[in-house]
């Protein structure tokens, strides 16, 4: 006689169980191939929101170990071209920063914080200067006091904005802030 197995029962999926993912993001692989570099997001259910540490994984053992902890989102690693120091960004405060931490571990050296965008880094060729891209904030001066008294800013409603450009969307940011991206 053939014995059958019932499946599991099917249960819907609910915005909580979205809470509970922890997902990797933002992988950057070592110069010499031995190391990557990855973000892993995720949630704080009773503050509802998202952050993101700095996780290593050695790819000859598959051994994990988290490089950065706290409640911030950190985002785009990238080494140097020499593999000793790793730099990424971070959103802490209200504020976009650029970190660097040497290859070995220790502590992360704030570089450059600022309000506004950051978006792709690179190493120059002789590892001493590092080209990022950055557009400032459009000013809020409630945003600007709550950071310069150390708390987070509130979040806003979008505001009508003023299309000064006849291709303000051929950008890609669309209604996104005033200033567009510079290097730093």
């Amino acid at each position: 006689m053939l014995k059958t197995t019932r499946a599991p029962k099917k249960v819907p999926v609910s915005i909580h169980d979205f809470k509970k993912f922890v997902t990797p993001k933002s992988l950057a692989v070592s110069p010499d191939g031995k190391l990557a570099a990855y973000t892993r997001s995720w949630t704080d259910e009773k503050q509802n929101k998202s952050f993101a540490n700095l996780h290593m994984l050695d790819l000859a053992t598959g051994e994990t170990r988290q490089w950065t902890t706290g409640e911030h989102s950190d985002r785009g690693p990238c080494w140097s071209r020499d593999g000793k120091r790793l730099s990424f960004f971070r959103n802490e405060k209200g504020e976009d920063r650029i970190y660097c931490i040497n290859r070995d571990g220790g502590a992360p050296e704030l570089l450059w914080k600022g309000r506004g965008s950051l978006a792709g880094m690179e190493w120059a060729c002789d590892d001493t200067v590092l080209v990022v891209k950055f557009r400032k904030a459009d000013p809020d001066a409630d945003a600007e006091k709550a950071i310069a008294d150390g708390k987070v800013p509130e979040s806003k409603a979008p505001v009508a904005k003023r299309i000064t450009r006849l291709f303000y969307r051929l950008d890609g940011a669309g209604f996104l802030p005033q200033d567009r991206f510079s290097l730093l």
